[in-house]
């Protein structure tokens, strides 16, 4: 077999490769030993994430305290350096079009040759990035390598025993995925349509990212219910039900309509001023949740707190894990739950047009509830849009 290399960028941006094997038909010792390498490998992209996702705020706050610095010791070159860094930083965040690439990378042209203390900062930015890569690449090369090892030894051991057949089948599967991994590509293997999985159930069937479609169809929909952006657990029977939802089956659409006469509401000790109503669907496996939501609206938002907003949860064991709160500025408007294909664990709410993300990870074995709502802020504030899932169909 060939030596195992790895390719960060080919890693994360390659499209799914073509495998001519028929996965179902893998040796059951393949399939044992390909579930254990997908949960390391899990393991691996989690931890490269956790690790570039701090590395934004660290950057940050290393450039806040040293204009801070600049600005107590009177250089006022320094100080508008750094000031400019911070808003050429601020840009390259909010540009990302990408919603699982949190720590945007650093030009050359962006790297300053003075002051000495923000150059330094910037050369500490970009050799974080290059160490968080360089252990994953190292973690899932070795990972690799052992996986290849396990299947030669196997097909030693079935020759040695005269199970001529079975050895070849081991053989012939253990080409194949040795060159997936020489490839440097393993979305194949561990990826959302990958031939090994985590789950009892088989190949996973969501998306990714970049093709935003999903497996929404699985989606069951329990019922409409009020609720505030204001409650930490959002759902509470007290939330003023100015709002009615609706659902035309034929068409796959929902509607939410209505208009805004209640401008707060004491709710749970809290002050309320966030109301709507949601639909909410119980989601029955991970590989269910990635999707396109499709919104058209007949009422805009005129301003950041001013007319309907779209708002996206989701929920593991009945708490909250990530929610997006969306103004109605388009009359038509996609917006995603994107899986990550390097890490099929990680997740995002994304608005693609507003350049919009929440990212989070889904455990495995969590009990997932999907709500798609809208809320209103002020008193004769109306709203009337619909939607549909995983929908490019008109409305």
């Amino acid at each position: 077999m060939k030596k195992f290399s790895v390719s960060i960028l080919s890693l994360f941006f390659v499209a799914l490769m073509s495998v001519p094997m028929v996965w179902g038909q893998l040796p059951p010792v393949v399939a044992a030993y390909g579930r254990e390498f997908a949960k390391e490998v899990l393991g691996f992209q989690a931890a490269y994430a956790s690790a570039t996702n701090r590395i934004p705020a660290r950057y940050e706050r290393d450039l806040e305290i040293l204009q801070n610095k600049f600005q107590l010791a009177g250089n006022l070159d320094g100080l508008l350096a750094v000031q400019k860094e911070i808003e050429r930083y601020k840009r390259a965040r909010a540009e990302e079009a990408d919603p699982f690439e949190l720590a945007p990378e650093m030009p050359e042209s962006a790297i300053v040759s003075k002051p000495a203390e923000l150059r330094q900062l910037q050369e500490r930015y970009i050799e974080s990035i290059k160490v968080a890569a360089n252990t994953l690449k190292k973690k899932l090369s070795e990972s690799g390598e052992h996986l290849c090892s396990q299947i030669r030894a196997s097909q030693t051991a079935l020759t040695k025993a005269g199970k001529i057949k079975e050895a070849i089948a081991m053989r012939t599967a253990g080409d194949q995925i040795a060159a997936i991994i020489e490839s440097g590509d393993i979305s194949a293997l561990v990826g959302p349509q990958g031939c090994f999985t985590t789950q009892a159930g088989g190949r996973g069937a969501s998306s990714s990212f970049a093709s935003g479609a999903g497996s929404a169809a699985n989606w069951r929909l329990r019922g409409t219910t009020p609720f505030s952006r204001n409650l930490p657990r959002y759902v509470s029977p007290d939330v003023p039900t100015e709002l009615a939802g609706s659902y035309n089956a034929s068409r796959g659409v929902y509607t939410i309509s209505g208009k805004c006469t209640v401008w707060a509401a004491h709710v749970e000790d809290m002050l309320c001023v966030w109301n709507g109503l949601a639909f909410v669907w119980d989601v029955p496996s991970v590989d269910d949740l990635a999707t396109d939501i499709r919104i058209v609206s007949k009422t805009l938002s005129a301003g950041a707190d001013k007319g309907p907003q779209l708002e996206m949860a989701v929920l593991g064991n009945g708490q909250k894990i990530k929610s997006l709160s969306i103004p109605i500025t388009a009359s038509d408007e996609i917006v995603r739950i994107a899986r990550d294909t390097a890490n099929p664990a990680r997740f995002a709410l994304y608005w693609p047009r507003g350049k919009q993300s929440e990212t989070f990870e889904v455990r495995s074995g969590v009990r997932l509830t999907v709500l798609i709502g809208a809320v209103m802020h002020n008193s004769g504030e109306a709203c009337d849009l619909s939607f549909q899932i995983g929908g490019s169909s008109s409305n």
